[in-house]
């Protein structure tokens, strides 16, 4: 990276630390006024927005709004409705002995943090983290993906228009720029991207001692028993494959069926294909495009691996190179060494594996590092209770895929290597903000108990046994 560019970096990180050293950022006032002007950059510009995140991967405008214009506009209401709620200090009881004291917790803004969007969903993964970090009251830099050029520049364009100047900035660039960026201290990363990358991230961050919020991925499971209404369980499993094509990092990567479902399941997932797309098959212009040929070849190897290993293609399979296409696939009696279940697939694949029943499904996921989400489809209570408190996950989804990111009340992140921390509503307000605790002691001589000062004495022993 240029010297001239290095220096401009110093230049925003610094003038953003003494924006936050003014206090300017810490009233209610300032933090609505910001979340407002992004409620107001998304609604007047929606159609430029659609226009770059269609153009990036050809990706369908219905896609776009449901999947980054719309959840946005959900995260600010949601912040705008709380906000003053979360702003206030929360009270705690304490002990007997502690009377009379006042204790609560109070939450103060970080400071000046980073944060790093990704190319799948460009527009949501940069703003929602925005939103929460505003709303805590922070600085902030926002590092949009390279591999989203012309969601990076329009977001870049219209973002410098709309927030307070003196308070946050777009910084665009490849790798260089980020690694520059992860040279500087920051109050906290939040980092959305694969777990090698994330590493890289997380190290650099411990050379400053930088908290981190690391929203990574891994093999989420879908486990399908005999109970399970498999009309609505294909429609749900395809339609996570169908949905910016399966490039998510929680859309479920592999399938674990009991053998009294396979069958049924087989046929639900064959008619809802048929529902989906009428003409028989997927084509080009109902689906997103992958992000780039490297990532098709990836794919594609997966696709095309013996089919002894992989497993039989169920529906799909039929792909594009030359435009990054690759249609919706379900693979069935996929093989555990297959080259499909090594590592996250990220795209519209989707293996599917025999199993004999919970047990030996709890203990295919157990063996394996934990998911950023588990999927299971059944209508039997028992195995839904045992499932979600058996299986280590950052969230579990009962008949369903990949809904809960939609709900701004519930937490978003991973455990273990798919990801650290939690974000979204007042999680995301959580994470950007210092929970500092605060106790109020009376400065009165008369309530100021003798019992803990020296000398120690049988009557002070005694009196503490009790209070205690």
């Amino acid at each position: 990276m240029a010297e001239n560019g290095m220096c401009s970096m110093d230049e925003t990180v610094n003038k953003l630390r003494g924006t936050f050293k003014s206090q300017k950022t810490r009233p209610y006032e300032w933090r609505k006024a910001q979340l407002q002007a992004v409620l107001r950059m998304i609604r007047e510009n929606e159609e430029e927005f659609k226009a770059s995140a269609a153009t990036e991967m050809s990706k369908p405008l219905l896609e776009v709004k449901m999947t980054e214009i719309s959840t946005v506009e959900k995260s600010v209401k949601h912040a705008l409705t709380n906000l003053k709620s979360w702003m206030k200090p929360s009270p705690v009881r304490t002990e007997i002995i502690h009377f009379p004291t006042t204790a609560r917790i109070i939450n103060e803004p970080l400071g000046v943090v980073l944060v790093f969007g990704a190319w799948n969903f460009p527009l949501n993964l940069c703003l929602v983290p925005l939103v929460n970090a505003l709303a805590a009251g922070n600085c902030v830099v926002v590092k949009p993906s390279e591999l989203a050029p012309k969601a990076s520049a329009t977001l870049k364009k219209v973002l410098d228009k709309y927030l307070d100047p003196e308070a946050f900035a777009v910084i665009e660039g490849g790798a260089d720029v980020a690694e520059e960026l992860l040279k500087r201290k920051f109050d906290h990363i939040f980092f959305t991207g694969s777990e090698r990358v994330g590493r890289i991230v997380y190290e650099a961050a411990a050379k400053q001692l930088t908290p981190v919020t690391l929203e990574l991925g891994g093999k989420s499971p879908a486990f399908v028993d005999e109970s399970a209404n498999f009309e609505t369980t294909a429609r749900r499993l395809l339609f996570g494959k169908h949905i910016n094509s399966g490039q998510l990092c929680i859309a479920a990567d592999y399938g674990l069926v009991t053998k009294g479902a396979m069958q049924p399941l087989r046929a639900a997932l064959l008619d809802a294909y048929h529902q989906f797309y009428p003409k028989g098959e997927a084509s080009k212009n109902e689906t997103t495009h992958l992000v780039h040929q490297r990532h098709t070849d990836r794919l594609l190897a997966m696709l095309n691996e013996d089919e002894k290993v992989r497993g039989d293609i169920v529906i799909g399979g039929q792909y594009d190179r030359d435009c990054n296409w690759i249609a919706p696939t379900v693979f069935y009696n996929t093989k555990p060494e297959a080259r499909i279940m090594q590592e996250e697939i990220f795209g519209p694949l989707l293996p599917v594996l025999p199993v004999e029943d919970l047990d030996d499904a709890l203990q295919f996921i157990s063996d394996r590092p934990h998911p950023l989400a588990a999927y299971i489809f059944s209508t039997n209570r028992k195995t839904v209770e045992t499932f979600s408190s058996r299986v280590s996950t950052g969230a579990v989804v009962v008949n369903h895929v990949i809904l809960h990111y939609s709900i701004e009340t519930l937490p978003f992140g991973g455990v273990g290597s798919s990801g650290i921390g939690r974000y979204h509503g007042k999680s995301g307000f959580e994470t950007f903000s210092n929970r500092k605790a605060f106790l109020h002691k009376s400065a009165a001589s008369v309530l100021d108990l003798d019992i803990i000062y020296p000398p120690v004495t049988e009557r002070k022993v005694k009196m503490l046994d009790l209070l205690l």
